[in-house]
């Protein structure tokens, strides 16, 4: 007994000497979902863990501290910053410019907005791309914009020569802090061709995960002149020691045309000039329970002029209904970049179950006036999510949200609609181009799984949530849907609404949901006038050709407004490092504003274990 005894404290010395020379506790115990345990065996190349490895050196810490993940944008999310640049779908989510503005190189890149938690440390991109062309290359950025005409290039690379599907890892030379309070983030490809032997498949951006919840930033630096209501800095609010802010900050060559009518091209650092009158909109993805403070425009004027862009902030509930929360417009028309900040009188609370949430910029025709960006300014309460991993309250991921039960007609249906008919699960047409060159054909694969009880998504109804699994939502809303080629053509239905007013019968948009998250199931909400359906399809793809469609719905034809929730077929892990993930729409053979998309709401699920302790190699 007594050696025993000996032995313990012996064992009990040694762990207290090794842990005087490790990172505090505060480092090491760290709440990580269950899924992200499990992706994070994942295979990584050589050249992300040699970044990995020389962050690492440079901040003296243990790479099994650093908490690698990924945000990636499959190629068929890519869209244009000039409306006359025209795509192509090559199949399996690559993309390629099959036209161009005719004007310069910039003006016929691609870009996708990126959005990555306040304190990330990005390390690098991935470019995942098709390149059978002889004579010519792509390339690919990652951009930060400050919306007053200071850029950055932060990564670049290009392939050249390869044959069929390849990628390529760029380094940061210096890895870059997210802060979203100071700059925007873009990827852009260039294509060299305006052929379908050069493909955008996607871009993957490398990154750390911020330990806990970030600190409440610094504020953007304000003139001194401003006054409060044109300040959207953390010293205007009343308690700011009792809450933690961010930013979400939006490129504006990111915004995209709700309807095809409306022409816009590239004025350069992240800007965009309208060709007429036109209305530009982004998808905004804040996190349930935290509170919108504001909002900041940011524009230029070539010369001094009258004209004035607008913006909005909207919310649509999918069924015919929408509020503008904040409205309002530029006041310096002098020349030169300027900006905007106007307070909610109210601040609003976000809340992705019942709202999607749309920035929309009313541009006037007027080329002398560019639209550069805009900057959500918000608020959430550090103590309403304690016992909550501390990445839960920063971007992308939310905070749980657990509605009051359901009760009245079926979720995402108005009171005046009749109730839903049985929903068929029947498809008319699949997740495809209508013509296919050699090799890239795709299939609808094994049929979906019958159609569940609806309001399955409802918290309260179908599971009981658990100490450890918290639930979310992700809702976008349809208008904020893209074709992702040209012979496509949409327009405006209203409320937030978008439909296919002809050519192919395709829009998407990027699901971004947090690494390790658990898809439970996604609703589609619509306008169903005609006879013939239209689908649904959650779809993830691998950047190499590969894809697979895991969810499939039909609307249910039903007239008016209406909503279908279709439960994933068993449990859907997002894996950001093997797969981006796209929301798809097919309209089937309607040109008229008889069927249009709504929006889409995914329901997932997050399980975290009890904080773990990471102890020395020689130990394990």
């Amino acid at each position: 007994m007594k050696q025993r005894s000996t032995f313990i404290l012996l064992i009990v010395l040694i762990l207290s000497l090794l842990g005087a020379n490790q990172p505090t506790p505060a480092t090491y115990a760290k709440q990580v979902s269950q899924g992200e345990e499990a992706i994070a065996t994942a295979s990584r190349s050589s050249s992300e863990m040699e970044a990995v490895q020389r962050y690492a050196q440079q901040t003296g810490q243990k790479v099994s501290a650093l908490r690698q993940d990924y945000y990636w944008t499959a190629g068929n999310a890519f869209q244009p910053r000039n409306s006359a640049v025209t795509l192509g779908y090559n199949g399996g989510g690559c993309t390629y410019r099959a036209s161009s503005a005719g004007l310069t190189s910039d003006d016929d890149a691609l870009t996708a907005d990126v959005q990555l938690p306040t304190g990330s440390i990005i390390l690098g991109v991935q470019f995942f791309g098709y390149d059978i062309n002889a004579s010519a290359n792509s390339d690919l950025l990652l951009t930060a914009y400050d919306g007053v005409g200071g850029f950055n290039n932060l990564a670049s690379g290009s392939i050249v020569g390869e044959p069929g599907y390849t990628s390529i890892y760029m380094t940061l030379s210096t890895p870059y802090t997210v802060t979203n309070s100071d700059e925007s983030l873009s990827l852009v490809w260039y294509s060299n061709d305006t052929a379908s032997s050069l493909a955008i498949c996607g871009g993957r951006v490398h990154y750390l995960k911020p330990d806990a919840t970030p600190t409440n930033p610094v504020a953007a630096v304000e003139s001194a002149a401003a006054t409060s209501v044109e300040r959207d800095s953390i010293a205007q609010l009343s308690s700011p020691s009792a809450l933690a802010f961010a930013y979400k900050f939006y490129a504006g060559s990111n915004f995209q045309a709700r309807s095809t009518g409306y022409t816009f091209s590239y004025g350069g650092r992240g800007c965009i000039t309208p060709g007429g009158v036109s209305s530009l909109s982004m998808d905004v993805d804040i996190p349930s329970g935290a509170e919108i403070q504001g909002v900041r425009m940011y524009y230029n004027y070539n010369v001094a002029d009258g004209s004035s862009p607008t913006i909005f902030l909207t919310q649509y509930d999918g069924a015919g209904s929408f509020a503008d929360l904040q409205t309002f417009s530029a006041t310096d028309t002098s020349a030169g970049y300027h900006s905007r900040y106007l307070a909610l009188t109210t601040p609003y609370t976000v809340n992705q179950y019942n709202y999607a949430l749309v920035l929309t910029v009313a541009m006037p025709n007027n080329p002398n006036v560019e639209f550069c960006g805009a900057r959500i300014f918000y608020s959430y309460d550090n103590g309403a999510l304690k016992g909550l991993p501390g990445q839960l309250a920063a971007l992308p991921a939310q905070r749980s949200l657990r509605p009051a039960p359901f009760s009245g007609p079926a979720d995402g249906v108005v009171a005046t609609d009749t109730a839903p008919a049985a929903v068929s699960t029947s498809i008319n047409a699949p997740d495809t181009p209508a013509s296919r060159t050699a090799g890239t054909a795709e299939s609808m694969g094994t049929a979906p799984a019958p159609a569940v009880a609806d309001n399955a998504d409802v918290l309260g109804l179908d599971r009981a949530p658990s100490a450890d699994t918290y639930y979310f939502y992700r809702f976008i809303a349809g208008s904020t849907f893209q074709p992702r080629e040209s012979s496509t053509t949409t327009a405006y239905k209203g409320a937030g609404c978008t439909y296919i007013s002809g050519g192919s019968s395709i829009l998407n948009a990027a699901f971004h949901l947090p690494t390790g998250a658990r898809l439970l199931g996604v609703r589609m909400f619509y306008y169903d006038n005609v006879a013939t359906d239209s689908h649904m399809f959650i779809t993830s793809y691998n950047g190499r050709g590969g894809y697979s469609e895991f969810i499939v719905a039909a609307s249910s034809g039903t007239p008016g407004y209406d909503s279908i929730y279709k439960q994933a077929t068993g449990t859907y892990l997002i894996d950001n490092f093997n797969n981006a993930l796209n929301g798809v729409w097919n309209s089937g053979s309607t040109t008229t504003s008889d069927s249009a998309l709504c929006g889409m709401r995914a329901f997932y699920s997050m399980t975290f274990g009890p904080p773990r302790i990471l102890l020395p190699a020689m130990l394990k």
